[in-house]
């Protein structure tokens, strides 16, 4: 688990924000399209990124969603594990605290 945990922290800061930059700059690339494989591959096969387990790895990805929900794969698997964490009692609080 540790593994795992780990490369989805290290994916995010060495290839989903250069891609997530390129998205908001209007570019589309190969690395975009292999992003979006690998996050509805890892959806479709759990309810979050590590499995059954919601980590700190799912808070980065659900966070890209937070600035633009266009930004990440357009897949209804996204979608449904979006709104299982939106709707985390934790969320909530921590969105009530922010606002």
């Amino acid at each position: 688990m540790r593994g795992a945990y780990l490369t989805w922290l290290a994916y995010y800061a060495g290839v989903m924000e250069p891609v997530l930059q390129q998205r908001a700059a209007g570019q589309s690339s190969a690395e975009g399209d292999a992003m979006d494989r690998r996050i509805v591959r890892a959806l479709k096969s759990a309810p979050h990124l590590l499995g059954a387990q919601f980590s700190a790895a799912d808070l980065m990805l659900v966070s890209v969603a937070q600035w633009s929900r266009a930004a990440l794969p357009k897949d209804a698997v996204v979608d449904e594990y979006l709104g299982r964490a939106t709707s985390r009692t934790a969320f909530k609080r921590a969105l009530a605290k922010d606002g």
